[in-house]
């Protein structure tokens, strides 16, 4: 497969799967290898990209149209953590107010709440993921290192699967692929730790992966990896990416390989990154990575048949990058613009991307900057289609988040 965007079969490094196909067998150190064979790197060349102020979302879609999510007592949302889709039905987490998973329609109509809060077998208390595998609903529950099943689409509770996880390690994300499931660790307790496990379907350990020690030794060579590392589960397969790194991997059947990398000039190393922050005595190792201009913090990160798109900070900016794997083409701004309605990206009401499917890309506006963009509504500022103005003259400024569906 051909990108304009260059392509390179690089030394990029990932963490290959070998574990024992008799029973489990937890590994106790991932040797690193070269890139899998048939697989190329989607390195993006920010010294060969023009950087746009405005980058327009009308070079690559075609209109725009609005869903005002229904606020109800039952239905509200303090953010939008996960989304997904299937069929007509929207499934929202909300993992900081609500706390839950809520069922919209897509027109916005509310449906219900997936499963219930509580303390029972059958119930959740803290869900921090969420997602479709095969035929199934799964909401995962990170205090109770539980994932819950239900059916679809009729959702009821099916079954739950308890994380089998040794010496205290912990997780807050998973990625499911047929049997296997992958999830990010953290507060480990044990030496060396890693940043993956992969578990069988009863939920038990069978591989370890990306040992952070040997990561930072070897994997880039120059990228300097700690906190929180997460997962991006696309219709295309799941992704892994790291808070402090620059790189998203793509995780499969014959392993863990690079997906996507940065390359620009005067790209900090780890050692260089390392040095900075014990000669300033800065303890977060982003700061030191922001104040020498580096690439991190890969977030929000959406990816389809057709599109890839996210943000990552770059020194102290937050950029928007959207490339179109049909056209190959790949751009890089600061704000996003839209001609059909150019007030909005211009009084930085700023649309957050959240899922694709096979007609549209679903961007959502984040509910702290909903009473902005209520208020620009009401001034005439934002067109929209006639269908949407009646939806969209009921919103007031304690409304839930409001779906921006872009067709292709």
């Amino acid at each position: 497969m051909s990108y304009k965007v260059v392509f390179l079969l690089t030394a990029l490094c990932f963490i290959s799967c070998q574990g024992s196909k008799q029973k489990p067998v937890v590994q106790e150190e991932i040797g690193i290898s070269s890139v899998l064979p048939g697989q190329d790197v989607l390195t993006v060349d920010l010294d060969s990209i023009a950087y746009e102020k405005q980058m327009p979302l009308s070079a690559f879609f075609k209109d725009v149209r609005y869903i005002p999510l229904e606020t109800t007592r039952e239905s509200l949302l303090g953010r939008i953590n996960q989304l997904c889709m299937q069929g007509d039905t929207i499934f929202v987490l909300d993992g900081v107010m609500a706390r839950s998973v809520l069922m919209f329609r897509k027109d916005g109509s509310y449906i219900g709440m997936v499963g219930s809060r509580g303390e029972g077998p059958s119930e959740y208390v803290a869900p921090t993921d969420c997602g479709i595998a095969g035929d199934q609903f799964y909401i995962f529950d990170s205090r109770k290192q539980c994932i819950l099943y239900y059916g679809l689409p009729d959702m009821k509770f099916s079954h739950a699967v308890t994380l089998k996880q040794q010496q205290n390690a912990r997780s807050r994300y998973i990625g499911i692929d047929g049997n296997r499931i992958y999830a990010d660790v953290y507060f480990p307790g044990t030496s060396p730790s890693y940043l993956v496990q992969e578990l069988d379907s009863a939920a038990q350990v069978v591989n370890k992966w990306i040992s952070k020690d040997a990561y930072n030794r070897g994997y880039h060579s120059d990228t300097y990896f700690t906190g929180e590392s997460f997962f991006s589960k696309t219709s295309v397969g799941i992704r892994f990416k790291h808070l402090a790194s620059d790189s998203v991997l793509a995780i499969g059947k014959n392993g863990i390989y690079p997906y996507l990398s940065f390359s620009y000039q005067d790209r900090p190393t780890s050692a260089a990154v390392k040095e900075h922050a014990e000669r300033s005595g800065e303890k977060d190792i982003l700061k030191s990575l922001t104040r020498l201009g580096g690439v991190h913090n890969i977030q929000h990160y959406t990816e389809g048949e057709r599109f890839i798109l996210f943000f990552f900070s770059r020194g102290n900016y937050l950029n928007h990058f959207i490339y179109d794997k049909k056209t190959q083409e790949c751009r890089v701004g600061i704000f996003l613009h839209d001609k059909v309605s150019p007030k909005l990206m211009d009084q930085s009401v700023v649309p957050i991307p959240v899922w694709e499917d096979d007609e549209n890309v679903y961007f959502y506006i984040h509910p702290m900057e909903v009473s902005r963009f209520v208020g620009m509504l009401k001034s005439g500022e934002i067109t929209c289609q006639p269908d949407d103005k009646t939806a969209l003259s009921r919103l007031d400024e304690e409304t839930n988040p409001v779906l921006i569906c872009y067709r292709k």
